[in-house]
C-alpha cells in the first residue's frame, strides 16, 4: 500500500531512452546526506507501473527545489499475488568520485585547476569553489585511492582544510555554507522538532598527540606535540603516538591538527527528529533553542529524510563548530 507522501516531495524517475516518470504510488522512501561523504543517497519503493523500462537516473525535488539527481545503481521488481513493485537504490552524480581510482603516481607541481579538473568535472562534480589558486611541489596518489580521498589530500595540504560537496554540487572548503536553521519549539521561525538527543561524548576527545618526525638509536623519534588543555581541564588523560604517511613528510603540524580534527570532531552531538520534509543539507549551518540550553556555533553534518508507513520524517545531526580545528 502506497504512504501518504509529503506534499512537497516529488520523485522522478529517467529512463535509458530520457523518457520521464513521476512516481505517484510510494511505499516508502529514504534520502541520506552526509557530510563528509561525497555520494547522497536516494532509496525509494513504488507501485508505479515501470514495465520493462531501464530507469537510469532519479531526482528528488522539495518544494520544486532539487535535492537530489543522482545514478540509479539497483533497480529491483518483487512480483506478488497483489501485484508488483519496483525499488530503486540511488546516489549522486559525485559518487563517481568514490567509484574510480586514481592512478598511483607521484604529481610534480600539480595546481588546483589540474586537480578539479582531472579529479573532479570528470567524475561528477559540477565545479569548485576554492579559497585560492594553489600548487603543490609534490604530492604522492597512493595505490587503491579514490579521486576523492586524492582531492581531499590535496585540500589538506594545500588550504588545511577538509573538502566536502555542498548543495549545489560543488567542491568547497568554505567549512560551513551561509543557509542556517533554527531548531526550537518555541520560536515562530525554528524548525520545531519531536525529540532532541544532545550528547557529549568526551572518550572522543584526546589531550595530547605525539607526531613522529624520524628515527633514533632505539626506535621513532617524536619531537612534535600538540596538547588539548580544554579536554585536560575536564579530567581527561588520553594520549596517542602517530605517524603520518609519507604525503604528510615535513608538515609534523598539519597532520597532527588533522588527526585531531579526524577523531574528535562530532564530540559534540545533536540528533533531532523533526516532522516532515525539509531541506536541509549537510554543511548548512544552524542553531538550537531550548528552555534547557541553547547552542548557536552548529552546522549539520548529517540529514536523513524517510517516508513509510510511519510518516514523514527529517532526522538532523548537528555537530559543534570549534570541532573544526582548521575552520
Amino acid at each position: 500500500m502506497a504512504v501518504a507522501l509529503a506534499r512537497n516531495a516529488v520523485v522522478i524517475g529517467i529512463d535509458q531512452n530520457g523518457g520521464r516518470i513521476v512516481f505517484q504510488k510510494i511505499v516508502s522512501l529514504a534520502f541520506e546526506s552526509d557530510r563528509y561523504s561525497p555520494a547522497d543517497s536516494l532509496s525509494f519503493t513504488a507501485l508505479d507501473a515501470v514495465s520493462d523500462r531501464l530507469i537510469v537516473r532519479a531526482e528528488l525535488a522539495l518544494d520544486g527545489k532539487k535535492v537530489f539527481e543522482g545514478i540509479v545503481d539497483v533497480q529491483r521488481q518483487t512480483i506478488g499475488q497483489n501485484g508488483s513493485c519496483h525499488s530503486f537504490v540511488c546516489r549522486r552524480d559525485t559518487c563517481r568520485m568514490l567509484d574510480n581510482e586514481v592512478k598511483p603516481y607521484w604529481y610534480f607541481n600539480l595546481t588546483s585547476d589540474q586537480l578539479i579538473k582531472t579529479h573532479a568535472l570528470p567524475y561528477g562534480a559540477s565545479g569548485a569553489s576554492l579559497p585560492k589558486s594553489a600548487v603543490l611541489p609534490q604530492i604522492l596518489a597512493k595505490k587503491g585511492a579514490s579521486h576523492w580521498e586524492f582531492i581531499t589530500l590535496f585540500c589538506r595540504l594545500a588550504y588545511h582544510k577538509s573538502p566536502y560537496i555542498d548543495r549545489n554540487g560543488t567542491i568547497t572548503c568554505e567549512p560551513f555554507q551561509e543557509t542556517e536553521h533554527c531548531f526550537s519549539n518555541r520560536r515562530a521561525e525554528g524548525i520545531p522538532f519531536t525529540e532532541a538527543v544532545l550528547t557529549d561524548d568526551r572518550y572522543l576527545l584526546l589531550t595530547k598527540v605525539w607526531v613522529k618526525t624520524g628515527k633514533e638509536e632505539y626506535g621513532a623519534a617524536y619531537q612534535y606535540v600538540l596538547s588539548n588543555p580544554p579536554a585536560a581541564k575536564l579530567g581527561i588523560l588520553r594520549e596517542r603516538y602517530y605517524n603520518p604517511e609519507n604525503e604528510w613528510k615535513g608538515e609534523s603540524s598539519l597532520a597532527a591538527r588533522q588527526y585531531y580534527e579526524d577523531k574528535q570532531a562530532g564530540s559534540f552531538e545533536i540528533e533531532l527528529t523533526v516532522p516532515g520534509f525539509y531541506d536541509i543539507h549537510a554543511g548548512d549551518t544552524a542553531r538550537f533553542d531550548d528552555p534547557r540550553g541553547s547552542y548557536n556555533h552548529l552546522y549539520v553534518t548529517r540529514v536523513r529524510i524517510s517516508s513509510d508507513a510511519s510518516g514523514n520524517m527529517t532526522k538532523v545531526t548537528l555537530w559543534d563548530q570549534y570541532g573544526l580545528i582548521n575552520q
